[in-house]
């Protein structure tokens, strides 16, 4: 892809997101004039930005949605519902635009198909008019008209433009034949005026320079501001001056009206101008401070890197630790005081880099978290309920590849919250409850992993039609006791749904199985807390990076296996934890805690061939980890100390192994599996439950 072309891409892409977060807060904020001027300039750079490769049904339609945003702007037109029902639909029709400009549209899975575009404009374009039509009557008597379609503005100015161009204009990589086409999707081009006072002789003369000056006469509808606009990318690279020659007057009151601005000066440089703030004279003295404040201090600075570059950069870094890790060994192993420091060394500042190279992956939450306003106002929409979606913790940092991941789950949560959750606005009257319902989404950091929850004021989880219903689908035996947060798990199970009919949104029970799995696969856990009748919370527990952890090093057999770090919480000897009273049990007696505990040679299956059967002895070792408030402990050989973990998947032929998260290699070049702390607590807690049912029953 041509570099100006990706540019546009990465651009555009960015601008689509900001169009659709900013008419999600309208809806909470219609008349707030900052969102409103955002949105004008958003789908004003659409414009431009298309305009300048050529992109003219893209640049078509952006004008006509551009112009209904004018009107908005200059306080003929309110937005309502209706109008922002309108707008989104117009923005997701601006990325259907895109992709197939950029060759990348797929019709189905809910795209239009290629035959249907066309239509979908028209129909979008005569709302726009009937809307544009609308700025013509008092905004008081708007509710009850409705016009025929009205017809595309016609009125306009006459502007000369003067553009003189930097002789390097052409090495930095603008044309400014490209700008002068652009004006013609603007308006009218009428005449251009060629200057070749700059010329020079030819053996001074160099191809890749330009020479010219243009003046152009040009006549739009757009404001002198707008022209201006027009140039804005090239106004590092040429002055610019733009005169207002006169106004002319059509027949058609609506085309007058549109995109009117108060008049500013007759000429204005591009230099004094800020498409963001307005014309320099009508700034006052704070904006004008701020000006001078921020140029005074170095702005950060961002850089656009190709995902596939970070990918390749992590994976080496994954290399380094365990190239490193080999040479630490191997300066152990010589016992060179000299060579041991310089390997020390070398450890913490591949530790570094290891931590900076993640970090360039790390995102803000925030974004995935801004794509669910849009699902829960029109699923809500369709199920006649009034629901409002509550985000906190966005800027929590998290690994691009799991925030990339997480999306589906989620949609799958808050469509089940909005669905099965919240109910009806008579039903929540009835029980005393606000007439709206509230989904908070939340994201907060614990013991080195993300926690992301959802939460509804809904009706919860009916235990007793789960019970009923994972019994029926044989999930569970008739008689079987469970505690409430087993039952609440059960609706994880492959095939559960207890909707009693199948809509659109839910009941085939397919959602939450999913859901599952896909956290699952990112070696997370979710969780469940219900209070029937006030609502109910899912929580899910993410490492912060699928490629590089901290662990905890630790032996069993002749096998090694890696703990992640931030989930250990201490190392005891099993003889200090371990007495008569639970010695023929799962539980361990920490300071007076009574915790589970499994070896993992049991979990795993581990035959002693290399080592003399080990009874319960001062030479085990006890590992105690955490996952959020539960502690269990885990029975190992030898511990053998930190160590930064690369970690690696698993094949095929593990997907059923509960208890393994990945793999990774030592610097011995041995192998060493992950241990799922999520899973074994879970584990050694039900083998612990079991324990107690036995000795209940003799």
């Amino acid at each position: 892809m041509d570099e100006n072309l990706k540019a546009f891409c990465d651009e555009i892409e960015d601008i689509l997101i900001q169009i659709e977060d900013t008419l999600l807060h309208l809806e909470d904020y219609p008349g707030n004039e900052d969102l409103i001027h955002e949105l004008f300039r958003l789908v004003h750079t659409v414009k431009g930005s298309s305009g300048m490769f050529g992109f003219k049904k893209l640049v078509s339609f952006a004008h006509k949605l551009e112009t209904l945003m004018g009107r908005v702007r200059d306080h003929f037109l309110d937005i309502d519902r209706e109008m922002l029902s309108l707008l989104l639909k117009a923005r997701d029709h601006l990325q259907v635009l895109v992709d197939l400009v950029l060759n990348r549209y797929t019709p189905g899975n809910g795209n239009p198909e290629l035959h249907e575009i066309d239509q979908i404009e028209d129909d979008l374009v005569d709302q726009i008019y009937m809307f544009i039509g609308l700025s013509n009557i008092p905004i008081e008597h708007q509710q009850n008209y409705r016009p025929a379609v009205s017809a595309a503005p016609i009125d306009g100015h006459r502007y000369s433009i003067h553009i003189i161009p930097s002789t390097q204009v052409l090495c930095e990589g603008m044309d400014p034949i490209s700008f002068i086409s652009y004006l013609e999707d603007l308006g009218t081009v009428n005449d251009i005026t060629i200057n070749d006072t700059r010329m020079p002789l030819l053996d001074e003369l160099s191809f890749d320079h330009c020479y010219l000056d243009f003046t152009i006469l040009f006549t739009s509808t757009i404001t002198e501001s707008e022209v201006l606009h027009a140039f804005l990318f090239l106004q590092e690279s040429a002055k610019i001056t733009v005169t207002q020659e006169t106004s002319l007057t059509g027949s058609s009151k609506l085309a007058s009206d549109t995109d009117s601005t108060p008049d500013h000066s007759d000429t204005q440089s591009i230099e004094e101008y800020n498409p963001a703030q307005g014309p320099i004279k009508e700034r006052d003295a704070k904006n004008t401070h701020e000006k001078q404040k921020t140029s005074s201090t170095q702005l950060e600075e961002t850089v656009r890197i190709s995902a596939k570059k970070l990918e390749a950069l992590i994976n080496l870094v994954g290399e380094l630790v365990i190239s490193n890790a080999n040479t630490h060994l191997l300066a152990k192993n010589r016992d060179t005081d000299a060579l041991l420091e310089s390997t020390e060394n070398m450890l913490d500042l591949v530790e570094n880099i290891r931590d900076t190279t993640l970090s360039l992956r790390m995102v803000p939450i925030a974004h995935t978290f801004g794509r669910f306003k849009r699902v829960v106002r029109e699923v809500s929409h369709s199920l006649n309920k009034d629901i409002s979606l509550i985000i906190q913790g966005g800027e929590t940092e998290l690994d691009k590849t799991v925030v990339d991941k997480l999306n589906d789950p989620l949609v799958h949560l808050i469509r089940n919250s909005i669905d099965h959750g919240i109910e009806s606005k008579e039903q929540r009257i009835a029980h005393g409850k606000p007439e709206k319902g509230t989904i908070l989404l939340n994201a907060y950091h614990d013991s080195g992993n993300i926690v992301i929850e959802i939460t509804d004021d809904g009706q919860g989880l009916n235990r007793e039609k789960i019970l009923n219903k994972a019994i029926e689908n044989g999930v569970i035996q008739e008689n079987v006791v469970l505690t409430d947060r087993e039952v609440h798990q059960l609706i994880f199970a492959p095939g559960f749904s207890t909707a009693e009919e199948v809509t659109d949104l839910s009941g085939r029970g397919v959602g939450m199985d999913v859901v599952n799995r896909n956290i699952e696969s990112l070696r997370g856990h979710i969780d469940v807390l219900s209070v029937e009748g006030k609502g109910c919370r899912f929580s899910i527990r993410l490492p912060l990076t699928l490629a590089i952890i901290d662990g905890f090093l630790v032996q069993v057999d002749n096998l090694y296996y890696v703990i992640p770090l931030d989930l250990v919480d201490e190392c005891v000897d099993f003889s200090e934890v371990s007495n008569t009273t639970y010695i023929n049990s799962h539980f361990i007696n920490l300071r007076g805690e009574i915790l589970p505990y499994m070896r993992l040679k049991d979990v795993f299956r581990i035959k002693n061939d290399h080592f003399v059967e080990q009874t319960k002895s001062t030479k085990e070792n006890i590992v105690i980890i955490r996952n959020g408030g539960k502690k269990a402990g885990l029975a190992i050989d030898r511990l053998l100390g930190e160590y930064q973990t690369v970690v690696k998947p698993l094949g095929k032929i593990f997907n059923n192994m509960k208890g393994l998260s990945g793999a990774t290699i030592l610097g011995s070049g041995e192998v060493a599996m992950i241990v799922d702390v999520v899973a074994l607590v879970e584990l050694a807690t039900l083998q612990a439950k079991k324990d107690r049912e036995v000795k209940a029953v003799s």
